[in-house]
Order: structure tokens, then C-alpha cells, then sequence
């Protein structure tokens, strides 16, 4: 997430949308007085303390902004995000959290069988207490961890649009620019912020486990009805 005063904009960042390489080439034109949350060095530092103090952290929604911040971080800046095909974003979240959970337990020498039965201890990582990793770590595949209870409760298994909505009049208060179509936003963006943006890839998952092209009818029909309104608001 990013509040620049200086550059009278607002960034939402939405779960695995390449949103932290937005904020990574956009970090280095920030003032003293804006706030990154998140993907940068520095953002990743005040995370958690601006999470605990006062509610934000780096996936905050419109309807977060607007409560803790005030409506003229959305109304008057310019307030934009990145979405994804919601069934990549699904997929990409997946290996995101199978790289996170089963690289911390290959460093500890344990088993996924063998962490299942460690996730009460209350002594793991933050990362492990994810409702994603808890899906993840409690189900055996991917057909598995998309019904999974734990993984209703994830911010990152909303939809895209429910992150974007004010909670004023539920309408989507955002500029939504679809990461695929990279030549659009790129150009209009960069006039936009006046800022030359040319994006690496940050925050990749190390492991490829699923990928949208090759999931079964079951899976793809049920993420298409979970995410039938992202497909609908930004005409996937």
C-alpha cells in the first residue's frame, strides 16, 4: 500500500497482483512524508508496527483507507491497483504459499506430515499462522486447499473488486488496471504519475505446483462461481 501526498496518490495493493513491484519502482520517488507499507526494504519494516498501531498494513482496502485515513486519500488522490485473472491470482497464491511453507519446514528438516501435527504449538513462524498456510498445510491438494475453511478466512481469497469498494455507497473507488495488459497501463500510468515505470518481477513464488491451464473442470468451475463478480467487473 502506498499514501503519497507528494505525488497525490493512493496504491492498493491486492494479493499476488505484482503489486510489490509496483511499490519497489515506485519507493524510490516517495518523500519523507508518504507511507509505503510493505515490498520495499523500509515498508516491510513499519509493516507490522502501522498493522498493530493504527489497523493498516500492506494489503489495506479502500474501505480501510477511508476508515483509518479519511475519504480524501480516495476521493482526491489518484487511487489505482492492479487485478489479475482471478484463477492465475488463485494459482499464484497457492505456490506462493507452498514455496513459504515448505521452505521453512525443509530449514527445520520436517515433513509436511510432521508440521501438520506442529501447527497448534504456537511457536511457529508469523508466515505459518497465515489462513493460506493453514489451508495449505492442512489439505493435500489443490483441490482440497481452494474449499478449505482456513482459506475463506485469507484477505487474500477475496475478490478483487470486495478489496477496491468504498464503504460509503459499495461502489468500486479505484482506477483497476488489469496486469496482463501491460502496454496500457504502462503508458498511461507513467504520464499519469509522471514517472518512468518499468516493472521487474518481485515476490515470485520459488515453486510452480499449479498453474490455471491445467486444472480440472471441478476446480476451474468452482473458482469461476467464487470469483464471478471479478470476472464480471473487470471483464475477464
Amino acid at each position: 500500500m502506498i499514501l503519497a501526498p507528494s505525488l497525490e496518490l493512493t496504491f492498493i495493493h491486492i494479493h499476488k497482483t505484482g503489486g510489490s513491484s509496483l511499490e519497489r519502482c515506485i519507493e524510490p520517488h516517495l518523500m519523507w512524508s508518504d507511507l509505503i507499507l510493505g515490498s520495499s526494504d523500509f515498508g516491510e519494516k513499519i509493516n507490522e508496527a502501522f498493522n498493530q498501531r493504527f489497523g493498516l498494513h500492506k494489503h489495506s482496502s479502500v474501505s480501510d483507507i477511508e476508515s483509518i485515513c479519511g475519504s480524501k486519500y480516495v476521493d482526491e488522490y489518484y487511487c489505482f491497483a492492479f487485478v489479475r485473472h482471478p484463477i492465475d491470482r488463485v494459482c499464484s497464491l497457492y505456490n506462493f504459499t507452498a514455496s513459504v511453507v515448505l521452505g521453512w519446514a525443509g530449514q527445520q528438516g520436517l515433513s509436511l506430515h510432521k508440521l501438520r501435527q506442529r501447527m497448534n504449538e504456537g511457536t511457529l513462524p508469523a508466515s505459518l499462522n497465515w489462513a493460506t498456510s493453514q489451508a495449505f498445510v492442512t489439505t493435500d491438494t489443490f483441490s482440497g486447499y481452494i474449499r478449505s475453511e482456513h482459506l475463506w478466512k485469507d484477505m487474500g481469497f477475496q475478490t478483487q473488486a470486495s478489496r477496491l469498494r468504498s464503504r460509503r455507497d459499495a461502489t468500486i473507488r479505484a482506477d483497476a488496471f488489469r496486469i496482463e495488459d501491460q502496454q496500457a497501463w504502462q503508458s498511461r500510468l507513467s504520464i499519469k504519475l509522471g514517472l518512468s515505470l518499468t516493472l521487474t518481477h518481485d515476490n515470485k513464488s520459488r515453486l510452480r505446483l499449479v498453474e490455471a491451464a491445467s486444472l480440472c473442470k471441478g476446480d476451474t468451475e468452482y473458482l469461476s462461481n467464487v470469483f464471478e463478480e471479478d470476472f464480471h467487473v473487470f471483464g475477464y
